[in-house]
């Protein structure tokens, strides 16, 4: 084989030359700390896109010893192509002095992905937004629910503007979802502890706890007068950001009664008297005039038998039937 030389086609060097320089007097034995080119250069690094110009670092790269051409520089994600090649008297290793390509590359920038420490709020009536950290507006698009207001579940997504020059740090280029919520304020439920009360002859009210007509509506009866079953409920006003502190939403009624009171019977210790010719009084325990009625005649003069009779005013909120009591003045002997 030949090499062309400056002076025309030469022989090949004989093959127990260990480098020579192809010169105008042909082939020339040289040392290897002469002007040979140890290595091709080749890219030191991995650049990644930055929306500006980048150029390349190089290893084994002598701009002495060698000439660069072709894309040196770039912006964009890529490959890009460069030669090189030995000035004047360089060459490679082998003794030659042919333009060397080499690829060198731009990566993609890499972005956190967008998270959410807390991704469950209650409602408090007003609006509320998500806190989001690694969301970089230059870079992506969010789309979907950032804010709102009412209990439910919602969705925001995070989707890059650029998938060719940007990937996410799982080194995807699919968009980013954090799903996020709103649970209902929990309230507590109204309960009475109580709910057997005694009459009493004027108006009666149920002791109702957690009660809060803020958040709901009462319906039915928490008051009465008269002996009997009654019943109240309380009905959430807002059953979608509201519920009870068990998870329903359902109305709580709760049925309670006033129950009949109970008075002792009236009785008279003594309803045997003598004549005195003075007015006398039969004397009677447990009668009360504001619940009873007495009619008949407890006080006389003169000898003979009379009766009292007591009766209950409201005999269907009142219990025990009051007998009748009978006065004898018998006559002096």
């Amino acid at each position: 084989s030949h090499f062309l030389s400056p002076s025309g086609l030469v022989p090949a060097p004989p093959k127990s030359t260990q480098k020579q320089l192809l010169t105008n007097q042909g082939w020339e034995e040289l040392s290897s700390t002469d002007i040979f080119i140890g290595a091709v250069p080749s890219q030191s690094g991995q650049p990644s896109y930055t929306g500006n110009v980048i150029y390349p670092q190089w290893l084994n790269y002598d701009e002495q010893k060698l000439t660069i051409a072709g894309q040196t520089s770039g912006t964009n994600v890529g490959t890009y192509t460069v030669t090189f090649t030995p000035r004047g008297l360089y060459c490679w290793s082998d003794g030659t002095r042919d333009a060397r390509t080499v690829t060198w590359q731009i990566y993609k920038a890499t972005v956190p992905i967008p998270t959410a420490a807390v991704t469950s709020y209650e409602y408090t009536g007003n609006n509320i937004t998500l806190s989001v950290t690694n969301y970089d507006s230059n870079v992506m698009n969010q789309t979907g629910t950032v804010i709102a207001k009412n209990a439910g579940n919602y969705t925001a997504t995070y989707k890059l503007k650029d998938t060719a020059n940007y990937t996410f740090s799982d080194g995807t280029t699919t968009d980013k979802n954090i799903s996020w919520n709103i649970t209902a304020k929990k309230l507590a439920k109204p309960y009475a502890s109580n709910t057997d009360l005694n009459y009493t002859g004027s108006v009666v009210t149920l002791s109702v706890a957690n009660v809060d007509l803020t958040y709901m509506t009462k319906t039915g009866d928490d008051s009465a007068t008269a002996a009997g079953n009654y019943s109240v409920t309380y009905t959430l006003k807002d059953t979608t950001n509201y519920q009870w502190s068990d998870g329903s939403t359902s109305a709580v009624k709760i049925d309670w009664s006033i129950s009949n009171s109970s008075f002792a019977k009236p009785t008279a210790s003594v309803t045997s008297f003598d004549y005195t010719g003075s007015q006398i009084s039969l004397s009677i325990t447990g009668y009360d005039a504001s619940t009873m009625n007495k009619t008949g005649t407890d006080s006389a003069i003169d000898a003979g038998t009379r009766t009292v009779t007591i009766s209950l005013k409201d005999k269907n909120s009142m219990k025990t039937p009051i007998d009748n009591l009978s006065q004898r003045e018998r006559e002096r002997e």
